[in-house]
C-alpha cells in the first residue's frame, strides 16, 4: 500500500502554490545591479516597469534593450526510503530563464500643458521555467514502479505601452499591458506489482490572459532628489482555459481513455502600491530604496483540483546605489528582499492525500546584486550578478509532510542599449 501511495506523485508536480504574482522580479540589467531599486529613478527603457512617469528621463529618443538570464539545476541522486532496507532514487532538471526584455522609446515633444510627451513599448517574459522529474522505486519480487514528470513549464509574458509626460516638477505615467500565463504538465507512472502492471499518462495544458494596468507619478522637490510612486490595479481576465487528458492502462483490462476536458484556469493579481526614494549628486553617484506594498489574495483554485493560491498583505524592498568611475564606466550594487506571501502550515499538518493542492510552500528570499556598465559611443553594455538566498519549507516530494529549503542561485545578466536617436536638450 505504501508503494501505491507514492504513485500518487505523478500528480504532484503542480501541487504548488503560484506565488508569481508576489514576487519581487529583477527587470533590466541596469535596475537589477542596483537592487531593483528603481521606482525613484526609471530613467531606462526598462523603466516602464519599475515606473512608467520615469521615462521622460531617458537619455535617449529611441533606444532597444534585450536581456536575458538564465539559471540551470540539476538535481542528484537521493533515496526515497519506502521500506527498512528498501530505497529508490529520484532525479530532477529544471531551466529558468529570468526577466527577458525587449523595449523602445520615443519622445514626442510637448502639448497640452505637459512637456516631454514620452510612449514606451515593452516586452517582458517575467518568468519562464521547463523541467522535469523521475523517481525509481524497486523492491525485489514485488514490486518496481517509475514516476516521471516528462514536462513542467510555465511562463509569463507581458507587453504593452507606457506614456509619461512632465509637468513642474512632476511627471505622470501610465502603462497597459496583456499578460498571458501559461502552465503545461505531462506527467506518466508505471507500477509493476506481483505482475498486475498499470500505466497512466496525464496530460494538462493551460493558459489565462488579463489586461494589467499601473498609473505613476515621480516628484522632484529639491536638485536630486527624486520621489517615486505606482499603483498596479488587479489584472482584468480576458480568458482562462485549462484542458486535461488521461489514459490508463491496466493487466487484463481494456484501456480507458478520458476524453479532453476543459476546466477553468485563472490567475490572480492583488492590488500593489510602491514608493520608491533617490538622491542623484552632481558627481552622478546615485542612492535609492524602494517598498512595495501587496494586498492580500485570498486562496483559490487556480486549476479546479489541482492547483491553489493564497497570498497575505506582503511588503517588499529594494536597496542600491551606483557610482560612475569614469565616463565609459559605471559600477552598481545593491540588496533586495521578498517574504513568502503563503500561510505558514503548522508543524503538525499532514495531509491526507500527496497531491493535496492545499499544501501551499512557505519560502523567505533575499538576495545581493553587483553590476556595471561600460559605454561605448551610443552603445552600452550591462552586466549584473545575482545572489539570491531562500529559506522555509516545501511540500515534500516523498511524503505528506514538508521539507525545509535553503537555496542559493547565482544568476547571470547580460544587456545591451543603442541609442539611434540623440534625446534633445
Amino acid at each position: 500500500m505504501r508503494v501505491l501511495a507514492i504513485a500518487l506523485l505523478a500528480l504532484t508536480a503542480s501541487a504548488r502554490a503560484d506565488e508569481y504574482n508576489y514576487q519581487n522580479l529583477l527587470v533590466g540589467t541596469r535596475s537589477s545591479g542596483m537592487g531593483g531599486a528603481d521606482v525613484a529613478f526609471a530613467d531606462s527603457v526598462t523603466g516602464a516597469y519599475y515606473n512608467p512617469a520615469g521615462i521622460v528621463d531617458a537619455e535617449a529618443r529611441l533606444v532597444s534593450v534585450d536581456l536575458k538570464a538564465y539559471r540551470l539545476d540539476l538535481a542528484g541522486f537521493t533515496d526515497v526510503k519506502v521500506a527498512e532496507g528498501m530505497a529508490g532514487r529520484a532525479s530532477g532538471l529544471r531551466l529558468s530563464s529570468f526577466p527577458l526584455n525587449f523595449g523602445l522609446i520615443t519622445r514626442l515633444g510637448s502639448a497640452g500643458g505637459f512637456d516631454d510627451h514620452t510612449l514606451a513599448f515593452n516586452f517582458f517574459a517575467e518568468d519562464s521555467e521547463i523541467g522535469g522529474a523521475r523517481i525509481d522505486v524497486r523492491i525485489p519480487g514485488i514490486a518496481d514502479l517509475y514516476l516521471r514528470v516528462r514536462q513542467r513549464d510555465h511562463e509569463t509574458l507581458r507587453a504593452g505601452p507606457a506614456w509619461a509626460a512632465r509637468r513642474g516638477d512632476f511627471s505622470f505615467g501610465a502603462a497597459l499591458a496583456y499578460r498571458v500565463r501559461v502552465e503545461s504538465l505531462l506527467v506518466d507512472s508505471l507500477v509493476d506489482i506481483q505482475d498486475n502492471i498499470t500505466y497512466r499518462l496525464s496530460d494538462i495544458e493551460a493558459v489565462q490572459g488579463s489586461l494589467v494596468a499601473e498609473l505613476a507619478t515621480v516628484w522632484r522637490p529639491l536638485q536630486g532628489l527624486r520621489i517615486g510612486a505606482t499603483l498596479t490595479a488587479p489584472g482584468l481576465r480576458l480568458h482562462g482555459t485549462a484542458v486535461s487528458s488521461e489514459v490508463d492502462l491496466r493487466s487484463g483490462v481494456m484501456p480507458a481513455y478520458e476524453v479532453p476536458s476543459e476546466l477553468p484556469m485563472q490567475a490572480r493579481t492583488p492590488w500593489k502600491g510602491a514608493l520608491g526614494v533617490g538622491y542623484q549628486w552632481a558627481s552622478g553617484i546615485r542612492v535609492a530604496a524602494d517598498a512595495s506594498v501587496y494586498a492580500p489574495i485570498h486562496r483559490y483554485e487556480v486549476i479546479p483540483g489541482l492547483l491553489e493560491a493564497e497570498g497575505r498583505w506582503t511588503v517588499t524592498w529594494n536597496a542600491g546605489a551606483s557610482v560612475p568611475l569614469s565616463r565609459k564606466l559605471v559600477l552598481r550594487g545593491g540588496a533586495f528582499g521578498n517574504p513568502a506571501t503563503s500561510p505558514k502550515p503548522p508543524p503538525d499538518q499532514v495531509p491526507d492525500m500527496f497531491d493535496d493542492p492545499t499544501r501551499l510552500p512557505h519560502v523567505d528570499y533575499y538576495g545581493a546584486t553587483l553590476g556595471g556598465t561600460m559605454h561605448a559611443g551610443k552603445s552600452s553594455l550591462d552586466v549584473s550578478l545575482v545572489y539570491q538566498y531562500g529559506t522555509g519549507q516545501t511540500p515534500a516530494e516523498t511524503s505528506r509532510g514538508y521539507d525545509p529549503v535553503r537555496s542559493q542561485v547565482i544568476l547571470f545578466m547580460l544587456g545591451g542599449t543603442y541609442t539611434f536617436i540623440e534625446g534633445g536638450p
